[in-house]
């Protein structure tokens, strides 16, 4: 709509608003009726106009707009001044929101609808309401919500008193208890999986290789060699015998009727023969050396090969015995093992349950942490508690005391509570 028309708009009903007023004229009023009636129709000028263009919205169906935009400020309201009742004792303030209204929802709506808002200042002189607006209810309180926490010490509580905080960002947690646990639970771990390879069974000794038996022996050649020698010395004897007596029988003889050299030649004979018996003799005597030697080359075979039968028996039983003490060794390692391992495994255990009660701790939603104080020390543990306070928004004001699950989200670390 054009500056023109707009103004032709306010001429025209500003005409029909002198038009419709039957005012007397002036000959007939004093001066302080005058004033009074221009005074009491401005100051129920604001009622008027606002009631025109609450009209003028519903019949045009903009109910819902109104709604909203009603909604809005009093929202806007109450976040800055969240405990102050909203009692509008003094027309100007009706005024104010009234005109702010009006330029807040689209003009070209009102204008094209036929309705002027300057012939109100025509209207007739309406009487004053004695009746107050009725007061617009306040939004719910927004309740603090306690957080407890448990602290190894100061600097795992991550906010400070005062500051705001977002949806999910990180209040407390203990980072340098959960590496202290994560380097004990990996130096435990290590361990265990140590533990967990078993020694290897020791082997059972080889039982002893089998020795061959040693081959019979009779000493059949030895003894037919002494037979052999003594049969030569036996006729090596008989033949000096027979000597000599020949020798005998020439001696018992006339000397004069043997010629001398038969007498020479048969004691000659007689020598070798004796000879021939020494011989034999010691024939005799190195056949029976040879089977001496033999005999005591078997008993030496025999003792050596007694000896080491037992050497190997000997080897056989200490072997045995190292063996079964090894057994008895991993017995008892293996008893000593599992223990350790057990205790190792516990002791993990617990390390695995300290690191699940210390999660971290973060904001249900944004807030203010209004407080922060520690109420306690029990052993390496600290205790403080945080009071927040939500932020409250245009569109929705939070409740935290009314969400339960708000509080099972702040007793993540076992101390959260709602006050």
């Amino acid at each position: 709509m054009s500056q023109t028309q707009a103004t032709s708009g306010f001429q025209s009903s500003q005409a029909v608003g002198l038009q419709n007023t039957a005012a007397p004229p002036a000959s007939m009023l004093s001066r302080t009726q005058v004033q009074t009636g221009i005074h009491n129709r401005y100051q129920q000028l604001p009622q008027v106009l606002g009631s025109k263009i609450a009209a003028e919205l519903i019949a045009n169906g903009m109910i819902g707009q109104i709604d909203q935009v009603v909604a809005a400020r009093v929202a806007d309201h109450y976040q800055q001044r969240p405990r102050v009742e909203v009692i509008h004792k003094n027309r100007s303030g009706v005024w104010l929101f009234w005109i702010a209204l009006w330029f807040a929802l689209p003009a070209g709506m009102l204008v094209g609808s036929g309705w002027r808002p300057w012939a109100l200042a025509a209207d007739p002189i309406q009487p004053k309401s004695k009746s107050s607006p009725s007061p617009i209810p306040s939004p719910p309180a927004v309740r603090p919500l306690k957080i407890t926490v448990t602290l190894s010490q100061p600097d795992d509580l991550l906010v400070k008193q005062g500051q705001y905080v977002k949806e999910g960002q990180i209040l407390a947690s203990r980072i340098r208890e959960r590496q202290r646990l994560e380097l004990q639970k990996s130096g435990l771990q290590a361990n265990i999986k140590q533990l967990s390879l078993s020694a290897g069974v020791p082997l059972p000794p080889a039982p002893p290789r089998e020795i061959p038996t040693l081959p019979e022996v009779t000493f059949a050649s030895e003894a037919a060699k002494i037979d052999q020698a003594q049969a030569e010395l036996d006729r090596a004897v008989s033949a000096v015998n027979l000597q000599e007596r020949k020798l005998d029988s020439l001696a018992s003889l006339d000397p004069g009727s043997l010629p001398a050299a038969v007498a020479e030649r048969e004691q000659l004979e007689l020598s070798k023969l004796r000879e021939a018996m020494e011989t034999a003799k010691v024939n005799l005597r190195l056949a029976q050396a040879n089977l001496s030697q033999a005999q005591e080359l078997r008993g030496q075979q025999e003792y050596n090969h007694n000896l080491l039968i037992n050497n190997q028996e000997q080897d056989y039983q200490r072997s045995r015995a190292a063996y079964e003490k090894s057994l008895s060794d991993l017995r008892n390692s293996e008893q000593q093992r599992q223990v350790s391992l057990a205790n190792l495994q516990e002791k993990l255990a617990a390390i695995e349950t300290q690191l699940a009660t210390l999660s971290t701790v973060r904001s249900p939603y944004n807030g203010t942490v209004r407080r922060i104080k520690f109420t306690g020390q029990t052993n390496n543990e600290l205790s403080a508690e945080l009071v927040l306070v939500a932020a409250s928004s245009s569109s929705d004001t939070h409740t935290p005391a009314a969400s339960p699950s708000v509080q099972n989200s702040a007793k993540a670390d076992g101390g959260a509570s709602s006050p």
